[in-house]
């Protein structure tokens, strides 16, 4: 059950434009699918799809870190990676740090309550889930995350990026594994 007054779960996109990159109509109806398979999954308890955010990467050199990518969302900084790193070998999709994307959508409370300016979360806001088409992932020698969440913070981000890979064909520069199947006697 929710407290009185937050009961709205909502559906936060949020896009990665990385050299012009946008989402497509595509990545929009999947959005809206899954606002509609949540309001009938949770039955009496109204979800809404949130206006787009979009996390801009932009590239720096340091030259004490070399060439880093970043961008922010909500004031927040996210980081954005292009290499694999358990082999070095290049990201073509590229990936968004899911610690950093619900560090930025998780709302901030103080001891009167929550910030309303702060962060994704609504004042009548049950939770906040980040949905994205971008891979994620969480540290520095983690190939890829599904997604990530704060109970205490009422957040989450999850990306759709390893799920439409089953759906769709996959892109040219995907190495095609071969197929094998295991007959159990």
């Amino acid at each position: 059950m929710c407290d009185a007054g937050r009961d709205v779960i909502y559906l936060q996109p949020i896009l990665c434009e990385v050299a012009g990159q946008q989402a497509s109509p595509v990545d929009m109806a999947l959005f809206e699918g899954l606002r509609a398979y949540c309001a009938a999954f949770f039955s009496g308890i109204r979800v809404e799809l949130r206006p787009a955010l979009t996390v801009s990467v932009t590239e720096t050199v340091s030259p004490f870190f070399g060439t880093r990518h970043s961008g922010t969302l909500l004031g927040s900084r996210v980081n954005w990676r292009n290499r694999c790193p358990a082999n070095g070998e290049a990201l073509e999709h590229g990936q968004l740090n899911a610690g950093h994307l619900l560090q930025a959508l998780k709302p901030r409370f103080l001891r009167s309550g929550m910030v309303d300016a702060v962060g994704a979360l609504p004042h009548d806001g049950m939770c906040v889930l980040g949905v994205t088409m971008t891979d994620l992932f969480c540290g520095d020698d983690d190939v890829f995350t599904g997604g990530l969440a704060s109970l205490s913070y009422f957040a989450g981000v999850f990306s759709f990026y390893r799920c439409v890979l089953a759906l769709y064909p996959p892109p040219a520069w995907l190495p095609h594994l071969p197929v094998r199947a295991t007959i159990l006697a």
